[in-house]
């Protein structure tokens, strides 16, 4: 269209292309204007195809418009605050929790090893009784043959002719194992580890030594047996031996041998005893005050002076 002030806004803005002289622009309006005009139409026409193409587009594509939401640039503390001490407050429990876990875990396994130690312990101490025990019998074997002599009124300055063999086979006792008393390998009590392996020394000494002497002592009442003029006379459990001069000497010799066996076993058997018991006491005393309530407070032995205290 042609603008409102122009004089030819009336006329056909088109070309009568049928009657090309007939009144037109052509005619009527000067050449620069024409072809203004020819210009103009062709280029509506070319805006008129973009239209409809979009036209056709649009009645398969929607579009949906969403309102932007206006962001915030200031930290809201009113809600960031109750987060950030719910957060410490979740991650003080699950530390709180692994925590009690962990102590717990490790409680039981000290408690499981102190457990597996006064086991030890006790078999320690069994072995360590069996000697002490040891040693009572055979000093219990000695004090009954004395005591019967006593009883018969018989002469006690001969001890092999006082004390007679073993009726039955005492046994050695069992070695202990350095775990059974490894808890005393400590400044405090690591010399009660010598006292300890010194107990079963002088059980196994002992032990060995009476053996010995029972097998002589049964040897020596063969030989008796065996000549042909010995005589032997009994009065209940005891007997009166008569023995012909051509074996006095002999006699004696095998007298004084079995005298000095028997004789060490006097001598040493009451203090044996005395120190296997105070060593079993401290020995149990010590590993009590380890181990407990794994290990009991025992009291060991009938003597009086092999009472110990722990300090």
């Amino acid at each position: 269209p042609l603008p409102r002030n122009c004089p030819y806004r009336n006329h056909s803005p088109f070309i009568n292309l049928v009657n090309p002289n007939a009144g037109t622009l052509r005619e009527e309006l000067p050449q620069p204007l024409c072809f203004a005009t020819l210009k103009f139409r062709e280029k509506l026409s070319m805006f008129q195809d973009f239209f409809d193409r979009f036209y056709e587009l649009g009645s398969s594509v929607k579009i949906i418009v969403m309102p932007a939401v206006e962001s915030k640039s200031v930290l809201d503390w009113s809600t960031l605050i109750p987060t950030m001490v719910g957060g410490i407050a979740t991650i003080l429990a699950a530390l709180l929790a692994f925590g009690l876990g962990y102590w717990e875990d490790r409680k039981n396994r000290g408690d499981e090893r102190l457990r597996a130690a006064a086991v030890n312990a006790m078999a320690g101490y069994f072995k360590l009784a069996e000697s002490a025990n040891l040693v009572a019998n055979i000093k219990s074997h000695i004090d009954k043959s004395y005591k019967a002599a006593e009883d018969a009124g018989l002469n006690q300055s001969e001890p092999f002719l006082t004390v007679g063999p073993s009726a039955g086979l005492f046994t050695e006792p069992e070695r202990l194992k350095p775990q059974e008393y490894s808890f005393l390998m400590g400044k405090e009590h690591f010399d009660v580890i010598g006292e300890v392996l010194l107990v079963k020394q002088r059980a196994i000494n002992l032990n060995h030594l009476f053996l010995q002497y029972t097998d002589m002592k049964i040897d020596f009442q063969k030989w008796l047996c065996n000549i042909e003029s010995f005589e032997r006379k009994m009065d209940g459990p005891l007997a009166a031996d008569i023995i012909p001069p051509e074996y006095k000497l002999k006699f004696d010799v095998r007298g004084a041998n079995l005298n000095q066996v028997i004789g060490s076993i006097i001598e040493h058997v009451r203090h044996d005893l005395l120190f296997a018991e105070t060593v079993t006491n401290k020995f149990i005393l010590v590993a009590h005050r380890k181990f407990n309530p794994h290990f009991p407070k025992l009291e060991f032995g009938i003597d009086k002076e092999a009472r110990y205290e722990v300090s």
